[in-house]
């Protein structure tokens, strides 16, 4: 069956799950969502795992036409949610009926929004996860960003689900700091770089995207040292290139790499950091 009809893909529209565990080895990134507590949030609301496939959108949501009854949950970031015009609630359950239309508006609190929807998504695995990896065209829909026309199909769910409703997580604009941890790499950069890093406030590059995303405004020093060979590097690592902008390894990232990794973002801090908007500004606090 045809149950999901994409009408408007969005900006950056993706089918995204846990992601992928012990892949480095074959450079495959980790991938999965940007936000692993407004996935699992996701899930929640529709009966569904945890680690369950979603569909993850990217600062400006899409439009989809549901073509069976079907349960669904709006989590993350706030989209003006709307079914057939009506504005609709996030962090609750919601019973859609065939027919119905969810569309939503770009966001301006937090990056990105996830719809979960009850019932695993038809789709096939590719290392134990349906996540999209744009890069290597692998999971999702075609291995590829939502496009006009595609449709999302579901297994079998049960005609009637519990309602079930949480707490709305804080405004992600109020996020102001991202707590990090000493890198392998941190004595590689200067006194007053280190000052600098948790003292001045970094602004979010909006080139950023789902492989890495660059820290402007403040450059950091670097002492003299040798020329580093490639090392591992997973979402969350803070590098410093050349440039003197830090630079956040995130999901699709790459698995190694030759810049001083100076600090390291935990799992939980990089879930609120997924979620700043582009060009916001915020401060890094080391955790000692």
């Amino acid at each position: 069956m045809q149950d999901i009809e994409i009408i408007k893909p969005g900006l950056f529209t993706t089918i995204q799950d846990k992601g992928r565990k012990g892949t480095a080895y074959f450079a495959l990134p980790p991938g999965g969502a940007m936000d692993n507590v407004a996935l699992e949030h996701a899930n929640l609301l529709v009966h569904n795992a945890d680690d369950y496939p979603a569909i993850e959108c990217t600062l400006v949501p899409p439009t989809l036409l549901i073509h069976r009854d079907t349960y669904m949950s709006l989590t993350g970031a706030d989209m003006h949610w709307t079914i057939d015009g009506v504005s609709v609630d996030r962090y609750t359950s919601l019973y859609v009926k065939k027919g119905a239309i969810l569309a939503g508006k770009p966001s301006r609190d937090g990056a990105r929004a996830y719809i979960g929807l009850g019932g695993m998504m038809k789709g096939k695995a590719y290392y134990g996860s349906q996540s999209t990896y744009s890069y290597a065209g692998i999971g999702g829909i075609n291995g590829k960003p939502f496009t006009k026309g595609i449709f999302i199909d579901l297994e079998a769910k049960p005609n009637s689900l519990d309602i079930v409703k949480i707490s709305t997580p804080q405004r992600y604009t109020d996020i102001k700091k991202i707590t990090f941890h000493k890198g392998p790499e941190w004595a590689y950069i200067t006194q007053a770089a280190k000052r600098k890093i948790t003292t001045a406030p970094f602004k979010l590059s909006s080139a950023s995207d789902r492989m890495g995303a660059r820290l402007i405004d403040h450059k950091i020093e670097s002492l003299p040292h040798e020329e580093m060979k490639s090392v591992p590097i997973f979402p969350g690592v803070i590098q410093l290139p050349r440039s003197g902008n830090p630079l956040v390894i995130l999901q699709d990232g790459q698995t190694t790499g030759g810049y001083p990794r100076i600090g390291i973002i935990s799992a939980s801090e990089l879930d609120k950091f997924n979620q700043l908007l582009p060009n916001t500004f915020f401060h890094l606090e080391l955790e000692q």
